[in-house]
């Protein structure tokens, strides 16, 4: 009986209302914050394999096609795992260099999955193609670190609601 009054008051439903408020703009904040974090990411892959393609254009420019393919061939021995991807293929499309053996042409730029570059990995790829030369050069790096940040996001944004549900 005691219970019954206590939820049809007043009081009691200003509380649920104010909790239900702060539950969604606590959704809000978290999702904003969630996805302006992913984008500095996004773009930190997109800066640092365009910075890794100016390199090596600049490269083949400077110290022509066996300089920039022993170097290409250096990074790519060098990568950890598969966490730096590289292709070069020559004007027939025959691979010349890199940790990736694609068949046929290289992906577009942007992120591509692992799949599309014969790897066996579950998290995407951000990539750039372009020609170098008479050559067609791509450089990619892995987004596993962003796939991991997602995962934990998504985990403790369940904790937390479920904590605040709980209070």
């Amino acid at each position: 009986m005691n219970r019954v009054r206590i939820v049809k008051s007043s009081g009691f439903k200003t509380a649920v209302l104010f909790l239900s408020i702060f539950i969604v703009a606590a959704g809000i904040a978290g999702t904003a914050a969630f996805f302006v974090i992913r984008d500095e990411l996004v773009g930190r892959h997109k800066g640092a394999i365009e910075n890794e393609f100016t390199f090596f254009a600049e490269l083949y420019r400077t110290g022509g096609a066996n300089d920039m393919t022993e170097s290409l061939q250096a990074h790519a021995r060098s990568a950890r795992g598969l966490q730096s991807v590289y292709a070069l293929q020559g004007a027939d499309g025959a691979q010349l260099a890199g940790n990736v053996a694609l068949s046929g042409p290289p992906p577009h730029t942007g992120e591509v999955s692992a799949a599309t570059l014969g790897v066996t990995d579950d998290f995407d790829y951000y990539i750039k193609t372009g020609p170098v030369g008479n050559m067609t050069l791509m450089v990619g790096n892995s987004a596993e670190d962003l796939s991991e940040i997602e995962e934990v996001f998504v985990k403790g944004a369940m904790w937390a609601g479920l904590v605040l549900v709980a209070i």
